[in-house]
């Protein structure tokens, strides 16, 4: 579902010929849904998350540099956008959060990278103890995912998915470590019983 909403405006005195809305205007637009993938491949995008923004904790229906960064990835034949912060560390994906597994350690950025808490995120973090990973949020560069064991975006659309590459760069891909978490976040997330 897509969201566009145009607010009123107010006539101004001005010279120009801009033409000013009376009334604000909502467009919705809603397409079929589609399943999730279940690997995906990523690509970095050059733009950057300020960690510092509050607008970086905050779901909006601004989306444009997501909309963007998203669109960059597709047109360069990847799945998925990954932004980093100001100071190389990962933040997220274009609409998803990012976590992968080193040393049998569940690893995602912390919050002060700049990132949406996703409800998805919160769900896996406060699953992860059940399921025997401890979980380290912190600020970790490209190279962490790169070495890891496995690695994987979730959001409340997709659940979770691995990733398989990251700029022509292979993941290792850990089925089992997958399957581990997907059945117990889904019920979790009240998607199966």
């Amino acid at each position: 579902i897509m969201l566009l909403i145009v607010a009123p405006s107010r006539k101004v005195p001005s010279t120009s010929d801009t033409i000013w809305a009376d009334e604000g205007r909502v467009l919705v637009v809603v397409r079929a849904y589609e399943p999730p993938k279940e690997y995906v491949r990523a690509h970095v995008v050059p733009s950057k998350r300020i960690s510092s923004s509050p607008l970086s904790r905050i779901k909006s229906i601004n989306y444009l540099e997501n909309v963007l960064a998203r669109r960059e990835a597709e047109r360069m034949g990847y799945d998925e956008a990954i932004f980093l912060n100001e100071r190389g560390e990962v933040a997220e994906g274009s609409s998803t959060n990012i976590f992968w597994v080193k040393q049998g350690v569940l690893h995602t950025p912390a919050l002060e990278c700049g990132l949406l808490p996703g409800i998805t995120r919160e769900a896996l973090i406060s699953l992860a103890p059940e399921l025997g990973l401890e979980v380290k949020e912190g600020k970790f560069n490209l190279n962490e995912i790169l070495t890891s064991q496995g690695a994987f975006f979730t959001n409340s659309l997709i659940g979770i998915t691995s990733i398989t590459e990251i700029d022509k760069a292979e993941l290792t891909v850990d089925g089992k470590l997958f399957s581990r978490l997907r059945n117990p976040l889904f019920r979790k997330l009240g998607w199966i019983p």
